[in-house]
């Protein structure tokens, strides 16, 4: 859910916005918007592919559109079509590989308890520097602490 107060919520919807905005900002020539401008950028747009995915397009119509971006004919031909898909699958285990190599010595942190020793995280320098004690314990592994200076 997105709320005013926490615009952070809606993340993807956001980012969407900002990209449309983006395409109608480059669409202006000479001080007057230009329609066929923002449709070839709205082709290209959504012709573009995904992050680990097929673009619109592609999910859409089970393949590219023709664009404006110089392609040989047989580019769109399905055998080509196909050999994306091995690829993209070769991809996606090779992520998986990956995670699993990653999870394999990955575990959970205890959770943390009143008195323990902690040092706490600058926030600009990322040094873990400033020492603290664990005062109080909220529901969801958030934590109140206390340093040496007095300040929680």
């Amino acid at each position: 859910t997105s709320s005013p107060h926490y615009p952070q919520s809606n993340g993807l919807a956001e980012a969407a916005v900002k990209s449309m905005k983006k395409l109608i900002a480059g669409s202006w020539t000479a001080g007057s918007f230009n329609v066929d401008k923002f449709a070839k950028s709205l082709l290209l747009f959504r012709n573009a592919p995904r992050s680990g995915a097929a673009s619109p397009a592609q999910m859409v119509l089970n393949r590219p559109v023709r664009d404006a971006l110089p392609a040989h004919r047989r580019s769109f031909a399905p055998e080509w079509q196909q050999k994306t898909d091995v690829l993209e699958k070769r991809a996606r285990r090779a992520k998986e590989v990956q995670i699993e190599h990653y999870n394999k010595t990955a575990h959970s942190l205890p959770p943390l308890s009143i008195g323990d020793h902690v040092v706490i995280q600058h926030p600009i320098s990322k040094c873990w520097s400033t020492p603290a004690v664990v005062v109080e314990i909220g529901p969801h592994r958030d934590y109140l602490l206390k340093t040496p200076a007095g300040r929680l």
